[in-house]
């Protein structure tokens, strides 16, 4: 049988984990959603460069 110490040294450490997993899920969130929006923004610019460089000549 389980003691009554060790079951909740079990919880506290599998409280911990969950806890950094949910961290890391939402570090990555925001980092992918960063990526995603320079990559956005850099293609605008390429567009708006072609455009000014096309009906410059």
């Amino acid at each position: 049988m389980c003691r009554k110490k060790d079951q909740l040294c079990h919880n506290k450490l599998i409280l911990i984990i969950s806890i950094i997993t949910a961290v890391t899920a939402v570090i990555a969130t925001v980092t992918t959603l960063l990526v995603i929006r320079e990559r956005k923004k850099k293609k605008e610019e390429q567009e708006l460069d072609s455009y000014l460089d096309s009906s410059i000549q």
